[in-house]
């Protein structure tokens, strides 16, 4: 979820249980794991008892219904910076100083996750 979050956070999306051939899961996550989503949601909507309006809607259309968060700014700069984005771009990306981002890469450091 965190490939998808980093692509659409903040945003509701639709799962569809067939894949057109140019959706943005492609890109986000590849063709396989596209799939394997697709399968996944088609398989628990299917017996899905949610009653809200926008949930029966989609299930009727014969696609999830699924908010993706907005990620943490700290997984953004760790997702940039293994993408090589310089310290300076990253800054401006996310709307933050450079200063926040040279902090943020020292903690996922001494984490162990950089």
């Amino acid at each position: 979820m965190v490939r998808l979050a980093s692509v659409r956070g903040g945003e509701t999306v639709y799962i569809p249980a067939q894949l057109p051939e140019h959706h943005w899961l492609i890109e986000a996550v590849g063709l396989d794991l596209a799939k394997k989503l697709c399968e996944h949601f088609a398989l628990t909507t299917a017996g899905s008892t949610k009653q809200d309006g926008a949930n029966r809607k989609a299930k009727a259309q014969g696609r999830a219904r699924l908010y993706l968060p907005v990620l943490p700014i700290e997984i953004r700069v760790k997702e940039l910076t293994e993408k090589k984005t310089s310290t300076n771009q990253i800054a401006r990306m996310l709307q933050i100083s450079q200063r926040s981002v040279f902090r943020y890469k020292k903690n996922l450091r001494e984490a162990g996750l950089l």
